[in-house]
């Protein structure tokens, strides 16, 4: 009962926000000496309206971003902490993968809201990063329907059952440039149960310079992967 209440008010409060935001192609988030424009229609843009959207890692990111010289997002959705960095620190580098369609679409378009699209220094790639090369399946979370941040490569049986489509997922030592881990990189991962594949599929990652920072967000305990991590200097 309460999962399905939980869902229906999932569903309500972006059908309403919706409602409110069908004028307006844009929302304006105002923060951290920033102010960017982002595609109402996601709720990423809600949360960060609305709500205090990850106010610590907000934080953290903003302070670190005078340290690094180049930010690695790894399930970047729609562009939040991509835009973040690129109107806060002109010249940072900026690599960014997203495998769903939808949320690159929007995060081009957050790109082009900004006046950033034609910044050589962002790099967008449309695809996952993991252990192997493949097309794999993307599964929407049943109890987070919609949600352009609760999408995973991972099935669990319990919530995500419907598949959105397939995306291509290539290990990171396929595709990331050589000579970026020379620079001080922040790296921040976010792929919803997928982190340990990311890891297991980017052999580069122990070449990295010495001053680069790397978050992970981790849903559950995850031994095997923080042993893997300190294994290599992090």
């Amino acid at each position: 009962m309460k999962y399905k209440l939980r869902k229906l008010l999932r569903r309500l409060e972006f059908f309403f926000w919706r409602i409110k935001k069908r004028q307006s192609e844009y929302v304006i988030f105002s923060e951290h000496d920033v102010e960017m424009r982002m595609v109402a229609d996601s709720h990423i843009a809600m949360f960060a309206v609305t709500r205090d959207f990850e106010p610590e890692e907000r934080k953290f990111f903003v302070s670190k971003l005078d340290k690094v010289d180049c930010f690695i997002n790894i399930g970047a959705n729609v562009g939040f902490y991509v835009l973040l960095a690129a109107i806060k620190k002109k010249d940072i580098e900026i690599h960014a993968f997203e495998p769903m369609s939808l949320n690159m679409e929007k995060m081009r378009r957050n790109l082009e809201l900004n006046s950033l699209e034609k910044r050589n220094n962002i790099h967008l790639y449309k695809i996952g990063a993991g252990d192997v090369s493949g097309e794999f399946d993307l599964f929407e979370d049943d109890e987070l329907p919609e949600m352009d941040s609760h999408y995973s490569l991972i099935k669990k049986t319990d919530t995500r059952l419907n598949v959105v489509e397939k995306v291509r997922v290539e290990p990171l030592d396929a595709v990331l440039p050589m000579n970026v881990l020379s620079q001080r990189a922040l790296i921040w991962i976010d792929a919803e149960g997928f982190e340990k594949k990311i890891i297991e599929g980017w052999s580069n990652l122990k070449l990295a310079r010495k001053g680069t920072m790397l978050v992970i967000e981790i849903m559950s305990d995850n031994t095997e992967l923080y042993q893997k991590l300190k294994a290599i200097g992090f």
